[in-house]
This record gives structure tokens, sequence and C-alpha cells, in this order.
């Protein structure tokens, strides 16, 4: 099999290997990115429930303690809300302002370089093949068309560099889609969080 790989790099020309490099590079990312945003999976319904249900009944050190005790972003930024219950609805919401501001580049970080080389992929393909087409071309100019083993290569390295460049690119980008929609839904459910926390801490200096 690695025979196969092998053989089929050197027959796609030398854009096969920045497509190798490119292909490298992003597994690399996508996988560090995937584990990164596992590591934060947290309900955040269930997670608010717990601290209102605590908040509720007057204990709101339980309340930081539950926080402490998960170091994940939802939980952080609720105790970072807790700590500053004694400050209006409004200073509140500045703090979740913040609190955006500062986690969306960590959990954003390297997505839009992952689809950029989702992107360069099939490009450099396009250039492997524009590059095969000129050597059978340049095959026709030298010896004619009458036998086709002179520029049979050269089509071969514009095929298979298509090829190549289309079976990196589409996993790259569909992964590229599914970690944006995992970030999203991660900053979707810390700001669902942490508004039903600050409306009930509201609420409650209004009673």
């Amino acid at each position: 099999m690695l025979r196969a790989v092998l053989d089929t790099l050197i027959c796609g020309g030398p854009v096969m290997i920045p497509l190798a490099a490119v292909s490298l590079i992003a597994w690399i990312l996508i996988i560090e990115k995937y584990f990164l945003l596992k590591k934060e999976n947290t309900n955040p319904n269930k997670f608010s429930d717990d601290i209102i249900y605590l908040l509720k009944n007057k204990k709101k050190k339980q309340a930081q303690d539950l926080c402490l005790s998960n170091k994940k972003i939802i939980p952080s930024a609720a105790l970072t809300i807790l700590r500053s219950e004694s400050e209006n609805k409004q200073k509140l919401l500045n703090k979740m302002s913040q609190i955006f501001h500062e986690q969306y580049p960590t959990l954003e970080k390297n997505i839009s370089t992952i689809a950029v080389l989702g992107q360069v992929a099939p490009l450099l393909g396009l250039l492997g093949t524009v590059g095969g087409m000129v050597s059978v071309f340049n095959a026709i100019k030298l010896y004619g068309a009458g036998d086709p083993q002179l520029f049979a290569k050269g089509i071969s390295e514009a095929l298979l560099s298509t090829q190549a460049g289309l079976f990196v690119a589409i996993p790259i980008l569909f992964f590229h889609s599914y970690l944006t929609g995992k970030t999203d839904d991660i900053m979707n459910g810390l700001e669902k969080s942490l508004m039903r926390i600050i409306n009930f801490i509201s609420e409650g200096k209004n009673e």
C-alpha cells in the first residue's frame, strides 16, 4: 500500500509535495481543534438550572464551588458573573460581552486556517493539472501526436493532481464546517446560560 501511495505521489508530479504538506497540516489542526471543542462540551441548560437552583436556595457558595469544580468555558464564565452579582444588570451584561470577546478567539483559533487549507488544496490540484497539460502539449510539439506514450505521463500527472486536490480538500472542508458548528453551539450555549443566570439575579434584586 505504501508503495502504491509513493507511486501516486511520483506520478502526480511536483505539486503532490505541497498537497501532502497541506493535508498533513490541516489534519493536525483538525484533530487538535476537535479534542479542544470536545473538552468544552457542557449541557448549558442543565448547568444553568443547577446554578439557579442553588441561588434560589441561598447557596451562593455552593454555586461558586460548582463552577470552580469545572474548568470549562461555561462554568468559568458563570463564576465571573456570580462574583459580580452585586452589580446592576447592565454591568452584568457588559461582563458577559467581555467574556464573549475573550473566549471566542480561543475557540475560533485555527478554524479559519483549516478553511484556507481546504480552499488551497483544489487550487494546487488545478496547478498540477495545468502543469500536466503543458507537458502534453510540449510532447506533441516536439514529437507529434503519433505515439500516445510520449504524452501519457503528462495526462496522468494532470488527472492525478486534480484527483488528489479534491481528495484532500473535501474532508478538510467538511470538518471545517463541523468544527465551526461546534464552536457556534458552545458560544450559543454560553450566551443562553449566562443570560438565564443574569436574569435570575436581576429578578431577585427587583423582588
